[in-house]
């Protein structure tokens, strides 16, 4: 699995089910630094929406 886009470029690729997974531990990660400062941290945008072709980029969503 490739993640991230080298400067300038655009690409869309199939859905990743790993993009789940990477997702998971991204907000686990983020959740736990901001322990005292986040409500709730979410996989957002086309990589969380499964079988939907996206640019390979996991993006998170923090609630303050």
């Amino acid at each position: 699995m490739a993640l991230g886009l080298q400067h300038g470029t655009v690409r869309v690729v199939p859905h990743d089910p790993a993009w789940i997974v990477v997702a998971r531990h991204a907000c686990a990660a983020v959740a736990a630094a901001g322990v005292d400062l986040l409500l709730d941290v979410q996989h957002i945008g086309s990589t969380a929406v499964p079988d939907l072709a996206a640019k390979p980029i996991v993006d998170l969503a923090a609630a303050l």
